[in-house]
């Protein structure tokens, strides 16, 4: 497994995913991850990804805007909006940490349930990146 640390300039992924910083060929780093996860929670919710278009560069234009409309006609939760909305953030320096994707109100509500009826009494274990120092504690493994 190979770590990489930093600020990439390289653009690479499905359009649909693709936070605003790639699409505008600025640096990004890990936190483009985050972006994805919310999109992809958003895809999961209502059956397509927020910023579709027919265009490739009307999905362009509506990423860089970063505003998400929900639709009418599927009901989705108040908590998962909120999560969403902490995920797709245009600044990616605002957008919420992994760590406490874990820990948000919805994410708890949704997992108590299934943890509950499976028997798990555990939590959740959560890994730490420190890119200061340029190693990465995956779970007790390091790269």
């Amino acid at each position: 497994m190979a770590c990489f640390f930093g600020r990439r300039e390289t653009v690479c992924g499905t359009l649909d995913y693709l936070p605003p910083e790639m699409v505008m060929h600025k640096k990004h780093d890990a936190t483009v991850d985050i972006w994805s996860l919310g999109i992809m929670l958003y895809e999961f919710l209502v059956g397509r990804p927020p910023f579709e278009a027919k265009e490739q560069n009307e999905t362009f234009a509506k990423i860089a805007a970063c505003i998400i409309h929900y639709p009418l006609d599927v009901a989705i939760p108040d908590g998962a909006k909120d999560l969403i909305g902490k995920l797709v953030r245009k600044d990616p320096s605002e957008r919420l940490p992994l760590v406490n994707v874990l820990t948000h109100s919805w994410i708890k509500e949704v997992l108590a349930p299934q943890q509950i009826a499976a028997g798990d009494s555990g939590s959740v274990q959560t890994c730490e990146l420190s890119a200061t120092t340029e190693t990465a504690k995956h779970c007790g493994k390091k790269c």
